[in-house]
């Protein structure tokens, strides 16, 4: 049995080893120079950069594929000091905690705000059903917290606009609690036990890339880089692939890149641009951190900033800060996310108070970066599997049919290919 694997990123290179380790022949496609999707390391001048994704949540079942490759004495866990988070006020920073009692006392929300977490218990339930992220939380919460606190979370997760992002798709719980308890705070404190962290934040010696690395090592002579694929038809008991090197016969076929242009329906997705920027530690006011947020109502160039030499002090030389910057996302779509550089730096300077120069060591573009998983997605993914119904032996995988982490996108995969085998 012949099985195509379409798309060399995380969830295409885990499809392929898992394929491959259980003895299966796998050809893998990639259109791009290179394998590893939006995972690509980098090391200069004594910095270890990480273009894409900085960090991974360390499930059980990431750990244990971590273990199977070999890589487990080459883990980076990030400092105990990650666990504080900033959001961005008139370009100063505050403290974010999702404990309701510390938001009640955090200078951030104005007493008017946190009135309505104590009251938000006492507010009817809406009728359930596909409703916005920043609608559901401003009927919630209003306003103030949903702009202030939700929208900058879901920025910094999916690039994306809370006013489009569909709640069923990326926070269901949400829902679930307030049709279950009546309140959102409710459901937090009834399942707190659940809710309760204690999975590590995780890099690797040398970058996150050492992961896809080793997921493709076992498969380099049956991996195939600037192959597009232009068409794939189901042809009785077999698929033809069509790509720019001629066509591939396969009998099963998993898909990893954007769905739309098979299956015809439109998945909009984000892009965005990381810049790593390095300061000496005394030319700035950095507080121990794992980054900040920033609001889209502040309407600054930067999105977000990761204090990457706080978590994962040996990714820089002593002395020096390396900064990971965010820009771009739903809230910047019209327009170029290189032209955003500028003032983002600027942005950078004004809310650390940078009073040394910014050296930019690297800046990385990510077209199409996070799939949006907004209003209506629900009907995509039903389009999508009426699609691979249609087409028996053809699966749909990556982030716009899974959750949009690394670590989901892997485990999504990993389920389709135990489910061929």
């Amino acid at each position: 049995m012949k099985i195509v694997v379409v798309g060399g990123g995380a969830a295409g290179l885990t499809a392929a080893f898992e394929l491959h380790k259980a003895g299966r022949q796998v050809v893998v496609l990639e259109s791009s120079p290179r394998v590893g999707g939006v995972i690509a390391s980098k090391t200069m001048g004594g910095f270890d950069l990480d273009l894409g994704p900085n960090s991974l949540v360390c499930t059980p079942a990431l750990q244990a594929r971590i273990d199977a490759l070999g890589l487990g004495q080459d883990v980076l866990e990030a400092a105990s000091v990650s666990k504080n988070r900033y959001l961005v006020k008139d370009r100063t920073l505050y403290a974010l905690s999702p404990h309701p009692v510390k938001l009640l006392k955090s200078p951030y929300l104005s007493w008017g705000a946190k009135s309505r977490i104590f009251t938000e218990r006492f507010r009817a339930k809406g009728g359930g059903g596909d409703e916005s992220v920043g609608a559901f939380f401003a009927r919630r919460f209003g306003r103030e917290i949903t702009e202030a606190v939700v929208d900058p979370i879901f920025s910094g997760i999916y690039a994306g606009d809370i006013a489009r992002l569909s709640l069923e798709q990326v926070l269901p719980v949400a829902g679930r609690w307030e049709q279950t308890y009546g309140s959102v705070i409710k459901g937090m404190m009834k399942e707190k036990e659940t809710l309760k962290g204690g999975r590590k934040i995780i890099n690797f010696k040398g970058g996150l890339q050492r992961l896809t690395d080793a997921l493709a090592a076992p498969l380099a002579g049956n991996i195939h880089t600037g192959v597009a694929v232009s068409d794939i038809r189901f042809e009785g008991d077999r698929f033809l692939v069509t790509h720019s090197g001629g066509i591939l016969e396969a009998d099963r076929v998993i898909y990893t890149g954007p769905p739309g242009v098979l299956a015809g329906v439109p998945v909009d997705y984000a892009s965005v641009r990381t810049l790593h920027v390095t300061v000496p530690e005394d030319a700035l006011d950095l507080p121990p951190g794992f980054g900040f947020l920033v609001p889209s109502r502040e309407r600054l160039a930067l999105m977000g900033c990761i204090f990457t030499s706080s978590i994962f002090p040996s990714k820089a030389p002593e002395g020096q800060a390396l900064l990971t910057l965010m820009t771009g996302g739903a809230h910047h779509a019209g327009e170029q996310v290189e032209d955003l550089q500028e003032r983002a730096l600027d942005d950078l300077k004004a809310i650390l108070r940078v009073r040394g120069t910014l050296r930019v060591l690297h800046g990385q573009t990510w077209r199409s970066a996070i799939p949006q998983k907004n209003l209506g997605h629900a009907q995509v993914l039903a389009t999508l599997k009426a699609y691979e119904d249609a087409h028996p032996g053809f699966y749909f995988a990556g982030s716009a049919v899974s959750g949009v982490s690394v670590g989901d996108t892997m485990e999504y995969a990993a389920k389709v290919v135990h489910s061929i085998v």
